[in-house]
């Protein structure tokens, strides 16, 4: 064996490249050339793609600038529409951290407080580093006081829970 690369020619290419236009195209199931609806693009896409409605972007990035357009003004869904009283003051309750689960949530509730204290990095029981930690609520009454907040690996967190009977049956993650 030698150790020299090889270095196709420009005329070379294009023979590869016309070869390979005509192996897709011999075969109705394989790939077809397609505009992008977006930046007008042309790019290969299934036939069986295309018959399903997808294939009409060149990539994730003009598929995403389309969506941005879609939502513009009268193609967004909330367009003329605005929040009733009610969820205003929810929304407002929320924000202003003095909202518990019965305004704002579960899920609504956690990323607020990682939003405001940050991805915890250390374990306040066992100090360990490195494993995913979690913000836990001492008293689980949920409210958006950032002092009820501590962080806690999982293994802590359940065992916190378990210990102040906050645990649900069936969820026995943790030693």
């Amino acid at each position: 064996m030698s150790n020299t690369t090889y270095h196709p020619t420009e005329e070379h290419k294009v023979r590869i490249r016309e070869g390979i236009k005509k192996y897709w195209s011999n075969n109705p199931n394989r790939r077809r050339e397609a505009k992008c609806l977006f930046c007008g693009g042309v790019f290969m896409t299934k036939v069986s793609d295309k018959k399903k409605g997808k294939g009409k972007y060149c990539s994730i990035k003009c598929y995403g600038n389309t969506l941005k357009r879609k939502m513009r003004g009268r193609g967004n869904h909330f367009y003329g529409k605005h929040h009733s009283n009610e969820t205003k003051r929810k929304l407002s309750l929320i924000q202003n951290g003095t909202g518990d689960t019965k305004d704002g949530g579960y899920s609504s509730i956690h990323k607020i407080i990682r939003y405001r204290k940050g991805k915890p990095k250390t374990c306040s029981n066992c100090r360990k580093t490195g494993i995913r930690i979690e913000w836990a609520n001492i008293d689980h009454k949920y409210r958006v006081n950032l002092n009820q907040w501590i962080p806690l690996c999982c293994s802590c967190h359940a065992k916190h829970d378990k210990e102040n009977g906050l645990r649900k049956k069936g969820k026995n993650y943790g030693k």
